[in-house]
Parts: structure tokens; C-alpha cells; sequence
């Protein structure tokens, strides 16, 4: 059996994955600049009082990557996806959500 004859599976699962990873990492980013900015926001995200608005910030992220993973490979499901696209865009969503969970960052949007 030669290598291009090999049976290639579809990567439709892997690529919901890895953009599911991606929506996640971006919404926890985004929380956290919008709690940040808003006191309004900021207490609708106290989820549990020990935690403080973290609780909301870290469980709306989850909420958002189990929706997006569970939508995406369902869609995706038995496809091939442009996987190099996916990935490049997921790598954005995860800078952005590193970059907006940076302290220095997300205090910019602080009101004065």
C-alpha cells in the first residue's frame, strides 16, 4: 500500500475542536475586559460570592466552548474543513483571550 493510497480521515472533529478551544479562550478574554469596564457586568458575572465574578467569567467561557464544540462537530461531522484556516483563526481567539486576560491589558478599560 503506498502512502497515497492510505485512507485519509476527515479532520472536521479535530477542526471543530480546535475552534471550539479557540471561541472559548476569546469569551473568558472578553469577560474579563466587559467586568472590567462594567460594574453591571461585573456583578452579574458573581456567580458564587467566595469566587467573585470570576466564577461567571471562567463558567460563561465553559458554556461557550462546549456550545460552539457541540454545534461546530456536528456541522463539521464526517468533513474537511479548511484546517489550516481553522487553525490560524483559533490561534487569534486564543491570543485575544490571553491578551484580554492580561492584567496590564484588561485594566485599560477600568473606568477612571
Amino acid at each position: 500500500m503506498t502512502e497515497t493510497s492510505e485512507l485519509k480521515r476527515p479532520r472536521g472533529a479535530a477542526a471543530a475542536a480546535f475552534l471550539s478551544a479557540g471561541i472559548g479562550a476569546a469569551v473568558l478574554g472578553l469577560a474579563t475586559v466587559g467586568a472590567e469596564f462594567s460594574q453591571a457586568l461585573g456583578g452579574a458575572l458573581v456567580w458564587f460570592k467566595a469566587v467573585g465574578p470570576l466564577s461567571g467569567k471562567t463558567s460563561v467561557a465553559l458554556i461557550a466552548w462546549v456550545v460552539s464544540w457541540v454545534i461546530l462537530g456536528r456541522a463539521w461531522k464526517g468533513k474537511e474543513p479548511n484546517f489550516a484556516g481553522v487553525l490560524v483563526i483559533s490561534g487569534l481567539l486564543v491570543l485575544v483571550g490571553f491578551m484580554f486576560t492580561f492584567p496590564p491589558v484588561f485594566q485599560m478599560f477600568a473606568p477612571h
